[in-house]
């Protein structure tokens, strides 16, 4: 009897301290994701202004000293961006593949053969 009573004491405790502890949080979420959504941003432009330029025609190109590493680690942290701003947007991420840098032990020059076999592949599709 009293390992009931005890128990459903402490469901009570734990229920209202969820609620606390939800009520406190709840208004800080938006300001959290707001701030979070201004970080990406500039994330985002810092890696754009790392990787590209504009060509003397005004066109935006890949800069002619990233290398094939760099751009595969960028391509990777957009994933990621991409990923936490749905996050913070409340949009799902179940249907997104979680990333994964395969990219990190190859070599570049493995890097580069990987990059003509995909460009072989996309041509050939």
């Amino acid at each position: 009897m009293w390992r009931s009573e005890r128990d459903r004491h402490l469901r009570l405790i734990v229920d209202k301290l969820s609620t606390k502890t939800a009520n406190r949080a709840l208004p800080t979420l938006p300001q959290l994701n707001e701030q979070h959504l201004r970080q990406s941003e500039e994330l985002r432009y810092i890696l754009n202004s790392r990787l590209k330029t504009r060509g003397l025609d005004g066109k935006i190109v890949v800069k002619t000293d990233v290398s094939i590493p760099d751009i595969a680690r960028a391509v990777m942290a957009f994933g990621v961006l991409f990923r936490h701003d749905r996050l913070a947007l409340g949009a799902d991420t179940g249907s997104l593949p979680e990333p994964q840098n395969r990219f990190d032990d190859m070599s570049d020059e493995e890097l580069v053969e990987e990059l003509k076999r995909v460009r072989a592949r996309n041509i050939i599709q």
